[in-house]
């Protein structure tokens, strides 16, 4: 099955969980940043640590657009993954031919 591909050692599915876990904080923090507005990333990251607004409007546009835009394609994307693992180690795949997965059920 999909499971014999995959390395059974533990730091390097740690250091595999990590670096996507960092990846996700950084294309976070560019999802808030980019826009029709530009953005300094250094606000950005102060609006996440919650220290005070340099621009309210920023911190505006910050709070109620792109926060909530940032963070369902977070979830979306997280949820994903997680359908598609639980799938692959349940083994309810059969076999994968280019990216067509056919399903045993």
């Amino acid at each position: 099955m999909i499971t014999q591909y995959f390395d059974t050692s533990i730091t390097k599915w740690r250091q595999l969980f990590v670096g996507l876990g960092l990846l996700l904080l950084v294309l976070f923090a560019l999802n808030i940043s980019l826009g029709s507005v530009a953005i300094p990333l250094s606000s950005v990251i102060d609006f996440i640590l919650l220290r005070p607004p340099e621009d309210n409007s920023w911190h505006l546009i910050m709070a109620k657009f792109r926060l909530p835009k940032a963070l369902t394609a977070t979830s979306h994307t997280c949820w994903g993954w997680t359908r598609y693992l639980w799938i692959a180690n349940a083994n309810l795949i059969s076999e994968s031919y280019g990216w067509a997965i056919h399903f045993r059920y």
